[in-house]
């Protein structure tokens, strides 16, 4: 029998503290038009955040929290609101919204990237959603091509594979290599806007809502085929042939390469399971469309 330590005592442990300002705007035009608009920000202090800038020397067996982040966010948000009557029996109601939100970290736990010459792997400045991952230049050609080119240190790969960039020139692909991708998981912006026509005892209304400024990952369960095959396969298995789909999210877009990922039937590489740029789709505008009558 032995002793494992999961979790230390901290008594300085406290709660985060945060400092709010909200100010708004109302305006009526000609007992028609109806505008609101919203300005918010928010200073949070006191973080509680895990300790990652502890030197291994120390011995610790479970990870250490404490509170020494900062952050901020701010945001606008507006809505506009239309109503008119025709006649008795004849009338028109539309409204719009729109809202913008963002953050940033301004204090984290994490060495100085700056002086180590990684200024890209810290998240000073970036937002609290945003991921990080690797560039992804095209695929490996051949042995040749992998043998003439950095080495990546995350598993096996072959001609085929995906490969890196080599962002500080040491030679290899590894966790400094990482930056800043795309926009945060979490929206930025939501905008939506919707109207309603009636006459009588009949109307009809639709509803337009959207997003944008937003960033995910396509997950490697989704884009590499042969995942859930049994080993061996059955004799009678037969390939899955992928078809295109189509969506309302904006990707980035690669050249097709002359050399096609490897097949295989029992394992996935894992240099197609690290988070590349390859796999970036980012939300520069999606949309959702409702309507009745």
């Amino acid at each position: 029998p032995g002793i494992t330590v999961r979790r230390y005592s901290n008594n300085d442990i406290t709660w985060e503290i945060a400092r709010k300002l909200n100010l708004g705007f109302e305006m009526r035009l000609f007992d028609k038009v109806e505008l609101q608009v919203d300005y918010f920000t928010e200073n949070r202090s006191n973080i509680l955040l895990e300790r990652t800038n502890l030197p291994s020397s120390m011995g610790l067996e479970a990870s250490v929290e404490a509170n020494v982040g900062r952050a901020k966010s701010h945001g606008v948000e507006g809505a506009l609101t239309y109503q008119h009557s025709f006649s008795e029996d004849f009338w028109l109601s539309a409204n719009a919204n729109f809202t913008y939100a963002t953050s940033e970290f301004l204090v984290a736990d994490e060495p100085d990237y700056a002086a180590s010459g990684l200024p890209w792997r810290s998240r000073i400045g970036y937002s609290l959603n945003q991921q990080w991952g690797y560039i992804a230049e095209r695929l490996f050609i051949d042995e040749t091509d992998i043998a003439n080119s950095p080495i990546q240190t995350f598993g096996p790969y072959m001609p085929g594979d995906i490969k890196y960039k080599d962002i500080n020139r040491d030679g290899k692909i590894d966790e400094s290599d990482l930056v800043p991708i795309g926009y945060p998981t979490e929206a930025e912006i939501n905008y939506g806007f919707g109207a309603t026509l009636g006459y009588k005892g009949f109307d009809f209304s639709f509803f337009f809502n959207g997003l944008g400024r937003k960033t995910f990952f396509i997950s490697s369960f989704i884009k590499i085929p042969f995942q859930n095959i049994p080993s061996p396969p059955h004799p009678l298995q037969k390939p899955v042939i992928a078809r295109p789909v189509r969506t309302l999210a904006v990707a980035i877009r690669t050249p097709v390469p002359k050399v096609l990922p490897p097949f295989t039937l029992h394992a996935t590489q894992k240099s197609h399971r690290i988070n590349p740029i390859r796999w970036l789709s980012l939300f520069h505008f999606c949309a959702e469309f409702s309507g009745r009558h």
